[in-house]
């Protein structure tokens, strides 16, 4: 099921985008679970989610996502999102630290 992408679904990714960390914290609710099918990282509330967002963009400091498509159902949101940035840091993985990239 494909539903249309409205404004307050986005909220949480522009937020991201902007790095405005107090405005993202908000949209959170305390329990929320964040999880990553290939490499089964998980974490299970908002500030392990917050510091997770943070690093990424520390490793990707002009990363930006644009939601494709999002779907909501009872209290589950689901987004397809396209991440752009350059790898200028390194990037904590459940594998490991991957450092930045070559000439960044």
């Amino acid at each position: 099921m494909q539903t249309q992408v409205t404004q307050p679904d986005t909220r949480l990714i522009d937020t991201f985008s902007q790095a405005n960390w107090d405005a993202f914290r908000d949209l959170l609710t305390p329990d929320v679970i964040y999880e990553e099918p290939s490499t089964q990282r998980r974490t299970q509330d908002a500030d392990t989610y917050v510091q997770l967002c943070q690093g990424w963009l520390r490793a990707l400091p002009d990363g930006r996502g644009v939601v494709l498509r999002s779907v909501h159902s009872g209290d589950t949101l689901v987004h397809e999102v396209r991440w752009e940035g350059t790898h200028n840091g390194p990037l904590d993985t459940p594998g490991g630290s991957i450092p930045r990239r070559a000439g960044g």
